[in-house]
């Protein structure tokens, strides 16, 4: 990806003095976008087990459990935003149908984000975290 903020969500990925990224892909933008999608679906995944056990949280703790839930999906929707915005740039490189699919899956995060955040909207998250590891495990196959 050319997008500058987007190196900022992949944990600034590349070092330019050993070749290596955050993720140790030696700067594979297939594999850090695999990781990124993967590691935000992980904490997604770990604050939707806490909300959904919230009666049963402490008192104390419950600003910091749902403060979690809507860190982890402002998250996953700021890194759906980098995707579109390269999507619809015109140094884009992936086929027609790749890049219509993947937009129509960042209007549905675009859509569901919010929804999940305002209304506790479990279903959504799981979708969101199923849609990630997908195409995580996707970016991570050998391209024939």
């Amino acid at each position: 990806m050319a997008n500058p903020y987007a190196a900022r969500v992949y944990g600034n990925a590349q070092k330019q003095a050993s070749g290596t990224d955050r993720f140790g892909n030696g700067g594979d933008p297939r594999k850090n976008e695999a990781m990124a999608l993967s590691t935000i679906a992980k904490q997604m995944e770990e604050a939707l087990v806490k909300m959904k056990d919230f009666e049963n949280v402490d008192p104390r703790e419950r600003l910091k459990v749902s403060g979690e839930f809507r860190h982890a999906i402002t998250k996953n929707w700021k890194l759906w935003t980098i995707f579109q915005t390269e999507l619809l740039s015109e140094d884009n490189e992936q086929p027609a149908d790749i890049t219509q699919d993947m937009l129509k899956i960042a209007t549905f995060i675009d859509h569901a984000s919010p929804a999940s955040m305002l209304h506790n909207k479990f279903d959504l998250v799981e979708s969101m975290i199923s849609i990630n590891r997908s195409i995580s495990a996707g970016l991570l196959k050998t391209p024939e």
